[in-house]
């Protein structure tokens, strides 16, 4: 019998924020995960860092959508909460591969023309890194 591989710190990270940080509300669903995003714009890494980061968010992006499952069209809404503000250009780009994972999991594109629209805000939190995932019809 061959056993699977332990998980990953991100994944335990994953698996016990959905469970503890879920919240439902009518007409929409959110949930919180302790994550650092940074604008990767302004990062400087090796090309196979990047990958691996790149790639871990696609999977946060993919593991909202199996959690909440929504219905297009709908809104998304990305809170980033961290110690230090982001501009208004990076914002946008630190959520970018969650915002392909989700597309890439309900088989649509993230351009404007397909029934998902994105929205972004930060908080200031001192002691706190993570950010949220809402979800809204419509």
């Amino acid at each position: 019998m061959k056993l699977s591989k332990p998980l990953t710190q991100a994944q335990i990270l994953i698996r016990d924020a959905w469970i503890k940080n879920m919240q439902w509300w009518p007409g929409g669903k959110r949930f919180f995960l302790p994550v650092k995003l940074d604008a990767g714009a302004n990062l400087r890494e090796h090309f196979m860092v990047a990958a691996k980061r790149k790639e871990t968010q696609r999977g946060y992006g993919a593991l909202a959508v199996k959690l909440i499952g929504p219905t297009l069209p709908c809104t998304v809404f990305f809170t980033r909460y961290s110690s230090r503000q982001l501009d208004d250009d990076n914002l946008p780009n630190c959520f970018k591969h969650v915002r392909d994972g989700i597309a890439k999991s309900l088989h649509t594109d993230d351009s404007p023309l397909h029934p998902i629209r994105w929205r972004y805000a930060q908080e200031k939190a001192p002691h706190c890194h993570g950010f949220t995932v809402e979800w809204t019809a419509g």
